[in-house]
C-alpha cells in the first residue's frame, strides 16, 4: 500500500471515531426523549391505576347505595275505595322497604348513620361473620378508619 492510501484510510478511522465520540458524549449530555417518556407514561399509569381504584370503591359504594334505594317494593291493591295520603303511602314504602333488606343490608345501612350518611368519601365493608354479629368496617382508600360490632338480633351498634 501506498503512503498516500494509508493516510487516507487513517483519515477515515479519525473522523469515524470523533464521530462516535460525539454521538455519546450526546446520549449522555441529553438522554433519548423515549427515556423520559417512559418515566412519565409509567407515571400517568400510576396515577390512573390509583382513580381508576378510588372510582371503583366510588362506584361499589354507589352501588350499595342505589341496591338499597332501587329495592322493588311489592304493591298490594286494595279493594277498598278510601284515600291514601302521600305520608301513609311513604310510611308503607318504608316498611315494605325495610321487610326486603337483608340483614346486611340493614347492618351496613347502621354503620352509615352511626358514621355518618353524608360522608361519601368512605366505604364500608361486611369482614366477618360471627353469627349474628357482622364486624363492619369503614375504609377511605385502602386505610381502615373505624370497626363496628352490629348484633342484627337486638339491632345494636358499637365501636369495635
Amino acid at each position: 500500500m501506498k503512503t498516500r492510501d494509508k493516510q487516507n484510510i487513517l483519515s477515515i478511522i479519525i473522523v469515524i471515531s470523533i464521530l462516535a465520540i460525539i454521538i455519546i458524549l450526546m446520549y449522555a449530555m441529553f438522554p433519548e426523549e423515549s427515556t423520559t417518556q417512559k418515566i412519565s407514561n409509567q407515571t400517568e399509569s400510576v396515577q390512573k391505576t390509583e382513580k381508576t381504584t378510588n372510582n371503583t370503591n366510588e362506584t361499589q359504594e354507589t352501588e350499595t347505595t342505589q341496591t338499597t334505594q332501587n329495592t322493588e317494593i311489592p304493591k298490594t291493591e286494595e279493594t277498598n275505595s278510601t284515600y291514601v295520603g302521600e305520608e301513609e303511602k311513604e310510611s308503607q314504602n318504608d316498611q315494605a322497604q325495610n321487610e326486603t333488606q337483608t340483614k346486611e343490608e340493614k347492618a351496613i345501612e347502621l354503620a352509615k348513620k352511626e358514621w355518618g350518611e353524608k360522608d361519601t368519601s368512605v366505604t364500608y365493608t361486611i369482614e366477618q361473620k360471627e353469627g349474628n354479629v357482622y364486624y363492619i368496617s369503614v375504609k377511605r382508600g385502602t386505610e381502615v378508619q373505624v370497626w363496628y360490632q352490629v348484633d342484627t338480633d337486638k339491632w345494636t351498634i358499637s365501636q369495635y
